[in-house]
């Protein structure tokens, strides 16, 4: 499973992708939410889920 965080804050977003991975899951993080947007459009098929901080 491929996951994709959207997470403006640094130590989270690191501690949950860290947590993730120790599972098994592929992680990819972006503090960003125009880059995320771009990201999420060009690759539309890569993730199965997103995590996305509302309040950016």
């Amino acid at each position: 499973m491929h996951i994709l965080i959207v997470e403006d804050e640094e130590r989270l977003a690191k501690a949950l992708k860290k947590g993730l991975e120790i599972k098994g899951y592929a992680v990819d993080w972006l503090a960003d939410s125009e880059k995320a947007r771009s990201r999420i459009l060009l690759y539309r098929n890569e993730y199965d889920l997103i995590l996305l901080d509302l309040m950016l």
